[in-house]
């Protein structure tokens, strides 16, 4: 009985953490295109023309520059530095 409540508490514990990283997609992809009049799947579009190397040839070039060069980096530093101060703080 107290085994199947612990494995209970735990399960309730995993998604609590698969939600919560969830969560943080979903957003860190809302932030990267709050202020500009584009979609959330042009962020999908930037990251594909990145990786391909076609990222200057479309006519939305600057567009993706911006989410892939500029926004995303400080979007990712945002989310490793609160990680790590929680850490320092959990420590």
């Amino acid at each position: 009985m107290l085994a199947h409540l612990y494995e209970k508490e735990c399960q309730k514990k995993y998604y609590s953490i698969i939600i919560g990283i969830i969560v943080i997609a979903i957003l860190a992809l809302y932030f990267t295109t709050i202020g500009m009049n584009v979609p959330i799947r042009q962020v999908f579009v930037a990251i594909n023309a990145y990786y391909s190397g076609t990222i200057n040839e479309n006519g939305i070039a600057a567009i993706n520059k911006i989410i892939v060069l500029l926004r995303m980096p400080r979007i990712l530093l945002a989310i490793v530095s609160g990680i790590g101060l929680s850490v320092a703080g959990l420590v």
